[in-house]
């Protein structure tokens, strides 16, 4: 649809998924109440997910 396009609606419904994901596996609020806590805890869920993702992913390999 046009106004898809012209708002960029793909990509802000993937980061909306991504943040959706996020809450669903590691829940709702962050347990530390320090900012610097917060950043570390978010770099770890996001490295939890980065793993998890990749290992549903299937191996691809180029045929000849």
């Amino acid at each position: 649809m046009h106004w898809q396009k012209t708002r960029q609606y793909g990509k802000r419904n993937y980061s909306e998924l991504a943040i959706q994901r996020y809450k669903r596996i590691l829940g709702n609020t962050m347990q530390s109440r320090e900012i610097s806590r917060q950043k570390n805890e978010g770099l770890i869920g996001a490295g939890i997910l980065n793993k998890m993702t990749s290992l549903g992913m299937p191996d691809s390999f180029r045929r000849s």
